[in-house]
């Protein structure tokens, strides 16, 4: 698996993707799967010139996993199923942060990610304080963590007035592998749609994806040990916008914290 560098800088993008192609042609591979689909990896596939190869389906309304499962088996390598118990370098990584912060290995450690880059994304951030409220009722050893950018810090620092120490707050404090190898660790995680919540998913870990404007057909979460509570049952569902039109995000807000506790316990009972 080769990564397409360069950030979000075009001219960086052709740069690396020339060297990357030169690189590539040594190897004479025979297939190529393209699983970014995009004008860059386009130009090094032809580049290569390989005798067959497999593009990512960008528009379809399937699950953006289960398009990228079907590039992989396109190509003819047989039947196989995705697996989620991702291993990490370093299993320990980010254990010895967690302790200093406070948390009790072997304790339920459930992760809040208020992070939905857009107000229409955003589950009310009283909400997630209730939710935690109700969940030390039914698991009164339970611990929170919060993690991310800055960006989340004043939403962090609200939770943590709401549930004291049963919170951990690691924002602003873990690089992205670091947040990574940390996910390993949650039982639970209940989650706006953005990075953290499909780190999780893909780890394996019990996942309540929120979703309100995205196309949840596209991008929810894949596998048995998550839910997805979605707008795809609304008119205005999937409307992608920034700002909800009616000014109240209802296709969140209907979801109480008690709805979303009771889908919790569904699956903290095989965490």
């Amino acid at each position: 698996v080769y990564t397409l560098k360069g950030g979000r800088s075009t001219r960086k993008q052709a740069v690396y993707a020339l060297l990357l192609a030169l690189k590539l042609r040594r190897q004479q591979y025979d297939i190529v799967v393209d699983l970014q689909n995009n004008r860059i990896s386009k130009i090094i596939r032809k580049l290569l010139s390989p005798a067959s190869w497999s593009e990512f389906d960008k528009h379809s309304y399937n699950p953006a996993g289960v398009r990228t499962e079907n590039t992989i088996r396109n190509i003819g390598l047989g039947d196989f199923l995705p697996d989620f118990k991702i291993h990490i370098t370093d299993p320990s990584t980010g254990i010895a942060l967690l302790k200093d912060a406070g948390w009790y290995e072997g304790r339920k450690l459930i992760a809040l990610n208020p992070a939905g880059f857009t107000p229409s994304k955003n589950w009310p951030i009283d909400y997630y304080a209730e939710f935690g409220r109700l969940l030390l009722k039914k698991y009164p050893d339970a611990q929170f963590l919060i993690l991310g950018i800055d960006r989340i810090r004043e939403k962090a620092d609200y939770l943590q007035e709401q549930l004291g120490e049963n919170l951990i707050n690691l924002v602003g404090k873990t690089s992205p592998a670091t947040a990574f190898a940390i996910l390993q660790h949650v039982s639970l995680i209940v989650s706006e749609d953005s990075g953290l919540m499909h780190m999780a998913w893909v780890s394996g870990r019990p996942t309540i994806a929120l979703y309100s404007v995205s196309i949840s057909d596209r991008s929810r979460p894949l596998g048995e040990h998550s839910i997805c509570l979605s707008s795809a049952d609304m008119e205005c569902g999937g409307c992608m916008a920034a700002e909800c039109k009616f000014g109240d995000v209802r296709c969140l807000t209907r979801y109480t914290p008690e709805i979303v506790l009771n889908e919790a316990e569904k699956l903290l009972q095989y965490a």
